[in-house]
């Protein structure tokens, strides 16, 4: 970046990245949080409920390996990302019009749930390349953690408002489950017009010049065999691996409140928030940490506690310890998440991360339908009984443990990097920068 009026531009540019976060997580705590009970609420099964988070996110990891060509083709990665946000607004019509008719056909739920993976996971590489193109790699570590709390705080928000409404309707008697689907289609409602509004902050981001973001081709099947030299090889397969095992029980802890628990909406809810209040806590932090040990410190913590959380699981079903056992979690994920974010941001060369992303979201979400499908079948063999998920929990921990020693491959990103380039913005400024924006 130059200088002149670059300050001004670079300000504006964290104002807006900012505003494009909350205003999606907004639509994440109001939509996809809620699929798996939506799914729940139209009288599928827990393994459906479940695998509504898994295997429609490979699908739309299928669909968005036209990102790359896409890029190119409209010569803008604004363009695009404003374009699957525009498609990603408009899936939520089909679970609203499911949700007013009380019914949906099992394949039209995962047809529409994929549509809306595929156009988000299309978005992503393109606005990784863009935004690491665009923000100086000096203010990364503080920046993205304090814009992180802000989005788990929109994420909460949209969390709140949407189980709040749903917990306020019953579901002993028809009448009671027809209006909780109605609570459904209105909530979707508000999350798809939360994502458009997320287009207004978009146009206004700037883009930089072609050279720093035009993709270099990378075959998808080509990041686990690329050689050694290729500096984002290790930490990608521990990713991947790890999101297995992650997966074996991750997308089965909602139908285990709901069904196996028999939780009210209103219990359900109170994890959530509890959950992403104190993800949201922890972020800056996280990034201040981040900043000061490096981003492979930060991963290590997050991977080892992620590891730990599943078994906890199995010690009680109270709600008084199930709750409490969030704030835990957020701590893990909180930390593992804006770690790999800021290592990946760091390890793939910038005319490279369009098809790396791209590949790597295809890759993760077959290690992602893996694990779901794994867990599953292990549910399923247990009749979704209450031992059933103590297995299912149980095993997921042991298999996350025994991927943790590849983290001792996973190199960290400073080595080789010398000294960062000097910035104007400086924390405290982009602080004030963000709740100047947030007051208008």
């Amino acid at each position: 970046m130059t200088t002149g009026a670059q300050p001004r531009q670079l300000r504006r540019d964290l104002v807006s990245c900012t505003g494009d976060g909350m205003t999606y997580s907004f639509m994440v705590g109001l939509g996809e949080s809620y699929f798996p009970a939506y799914a729940l609420a139209l009288g599928f099964s827990d393994v459906i409920g479940g695998l509504i988070a898994s295997i429609p996110y490979f699908i739309g990891a299928c669909l968005q390996l036209v990102a790359p060509w896409g890029v190119e083709r409209i010569g803008s990665p604004r363009k695009w990302v404003m374009l699957c946000a525009g498609v990603q607004a408009t899936s939520f019509v089909p679970l609203v019009i499911g949700a007013v008719m009380g019914s949906l056909p099992v394949w039209m739920l995962f047809a529409t749930v994929s549509l809306y993976w595929g156009s988000a996971l299309g978005a992503g590489p393109a606005w990784n390349a863009w935004v690491g193109a665009v923000i100086p790699r000096a203010v990364r570590p503080a920046y993205f953690g304090i814009r992180s709390r802000l989005c788990q705080m929109a994420n909460l928000a949209g969390i709140l408002i949407a189980g709040g409404a749903l917990a306020l309707s019953g579901t002993d008697t028809h009448r009671a489950a027809f209006e909780n689907l109605l609570i459904f289609g209105a909530v979707f409602t508000l999350a798809g017009a939360s994502r458009a509004m997320s287009i207004r902050y978009l146009l206004r981001h700037s883009e930089p010049p072609r050279e720093r973001w035009a993709a270099r081709a990378v075959h998808p099947l080509k990041l686990l065999t690329r050689p050694l030299a290729g500096r984002e090889r290790e930490l990608i397969i521990f990713m991947l691996v790890f999101q297995a095992t992650v997966q074996v029980s991750s997308p089965y802890f909602a139908p285990y409140m709901l069904r196996s628990l028999e939780w009210s909406m209103g219990l359900f809810l109170a994890a959530i928030a509890v959950g992403f209040a104190a993800k949201s806590a922890f972020m800056t932090w996280h990034g201040r940490y981040a900043a000061r040990a490096g981003a492979r410190a930060l991963l290590v913590r997050g991977a080892v506690c992620a590891a730990v959380a599943s078994v906890l699981w199995t010690l009680s079903p109270s709600p008084w310890f199930v709750i409490p056992l969030q704030i835990f979690n957020a701590y893990a994920w909180g930390a593992y998440e804006l770690a790999t974010f800021l290592m990946l941001l760091e390890l793939v060369h910038e005319n490279e991360r369009t098809s790396v992303y791209t590949a790597f979201n295809l890759l993760n979400s077959g290690a992602m339908a893996i694990g779901s499908l794994a867990g599953g079948w292990l549910l399923s063999k247990g009749e979704s009984t209450f031992s059933a998920y103590m297995t299912l929990f149980a095993v997921s921990s042991l298999l996350r443990a025994s991927a943790l020693p590849l983290l001792l491959r996973v190199r960290d990103p400073r080595e080789g990097i010398g000294a960062e380039l000097p910035t104007t913005i400086k924390p405290q400024e982009e602080r004030d920068l963000i709740a100047a924006e947030g007051a208008r």
